[in-house]
């Protein structure tokens, strides 16, 4: 799969974890989420979609309400290691390393 398909299902696994959170804003956020995919029906190209999708992934983190809405263990763990997926993504794409946050 090239890596605008990875990118893409990366994201896709979020917004549908997003989408089984029981939060009342969880469906716009995924769908400000799913604005983010790559490709050619799609409007971003993929570093421009990558940069936003990151800034977007790093807001949901820092929200703790959206943070500690699963409905279980299993659910919130999910939820976690499809963002940090979705994020590792993102880093690579830019050539952006947790050690150099400041190449963003």
């Amino acid at each position: 799969m090239s890596v605008h398909g990875e990118y893409n299902r990366a994201l896709d696994t979020v917004v549908e974890r997003l989408r089984e959170r029981s939060r009342r804003d969880a469906d716009a956020w995924a769908d400000r989420l799913a604005g983010t995919r790559c490709g050619p029906d799609a409007e971003a190209d993929l570093s421009t979609a990558a940069r936003t999708c990151l800034g977007l992934v790093e807001k949901l983190e820092s929200d703790p309400a959206l943070a500690g809405s699963s409905d279980d263990a299993v659910g919130s763990a999910r939820w976690r290691a499809a963002l940090e997926h979705l994020r590792a993504h993102c880093h690579v794409i830019l050539g952006v390393s947790d050690a150099n946050p400041s190449a963003r």
